[in-house]
């Protein structure tokens, strides 16, 4: 029996309630078709794969509001994502993700995503290394973040890999930004004395 709405708010606000329940149910692997959602990257990204290894990271489910708002769930469980190309898909960035044989893989146009993103990082004790000769030092760096309202500067518990090009070290314990050149990051400005 077919129901009308006079309020097309009210239907919508309907659609929308259905979309969100349907988004929690677990989904038989073996039906037929193409499933898709949409995720929300973690801050670190999801990395490249590495030879036939995938990379995966926990994404929030992502949803389109009641405002027609794309905006990711934190209450609904995390859905593990598998990254299958050979490019790093940049954090905080939504994405699609389709079912294949019972888990979810990034649909990326192009095998990179959307462009990487700068990050906000601190050194850890020992500070990141100057380069060697032409040989760029590694070193592991936690990603941090500014809160808008408060100006507070918080660790989001991601790291990346920074490869210092530069002939100077960043000091130990100090803040500084990163920016990716050719898929890699490196120092691109810091403070002077860390802390």
């Amino acid at each position: 029996m077919p129901y009308t709405f006079k309020s097309k708010e009210v239907a919508k606000a309907l659609v929308h309630v259905g979309n969100r329940e349907m988004a929690r149910k677990a989904v038989n692997p073996n039906l037929l078709g193409t499933e898709i959602i949409t995720v929300k990257t973690p801050v670190a990204g999801i990395d490249a794969i590495v030879g036939v290894d995938c990379s995966s990271a926990e994404c929030n489910l992502a949803y389109v509001n009641k405002s027609d708002e794309l905006v990711d769930d934190p209450n609904v469980t995390k859905v593990v994502v598998y990254n299958t190309t050979g490019e790093d898909i940049a954090g905080d960035q939504y994405i699609a993700a389709t079912r294949q044989r019972g888990v979810w893989v990034a649909s990326v146009s192009s095998g990179g995503g959307s462009s990487l993103p700068n990050y906000l990082c601190k050194a850890p004790v020992g500070g990141v290394p100057a380069r060697t000769g032409n040989d760029a030092s590694q070193t592991d760096c936690d990603i941090y973040e500014v809160n808008a309202s408060s100006g507070a500067i918080s660790a989001t518990g991601g790291t990346v890999n920074i490869y210092n090009v530069w002939s100077q070290g960043v000091a130990s314990n100090a803040y500084f930004t990163a920016k990716p050149i050719d898929g890699l990051y490196v120092p691109d400005a810091e403070d002077c004395t860390g802390n």
